[in-house]
């Protein structure tokens, strides 16, 4: 299984829903893993409307970066950015928008909480 399809999992356990509209009639688009919602008709991404939109970092970086920050406690930009293999500045960056995001967006902490119990669960196999 790939990363969108498992992401797609944390963002929406039951069903995907429309970023903009809030509805359940969507349509899985192409492999790139846009959607599209039959009621607004527009495309969104399983990031659309979280923190990710914007951002280039592949998913991957984005699970370790929830995993060492939020449960492993990591704060340190110069170790993460070591130990993921990124700059440390923009570790720095991320580590306060995860922190502000996590505190202030119950969905995007819900997205965090079931990728880190994934995570878990991989790590008791």
């Amino acid at each position: 299984m790939d990363m969108i399809s498992e992401f797609v999992k944390f963002r929406w356990p039951v069903q995907p829903v429309c970023s903009y509209c809030k509805s359940i009639k969507v349509a899985e688009g192409d492999s790139s893993g846009r959607f599209y919602c039959k009621t607004c008709r527009t495309s969104f991404s399983v990031k659309t409307s979280t923190p990710l939109q914007n951002s280039k970092l592949p998913l991957i970086k984005w699970l370790d970066l929830f995993w060492l920050v939020i449960e492993k406690n990591e704060k340190s930009a110069t170790k993460l950015a070591r130990e993921i293999n990124l700059n440390r500045k923009t570790a720095s960056k991320l580590i306060l928008t995860i922190l502000v995001e996590y505190k202030k967006d119950v969905e995007f902490r819900q997205i965090v909480q079931r990728a880190n119990d994934h995570r878990r669960l991989l790590k008791q196999i």
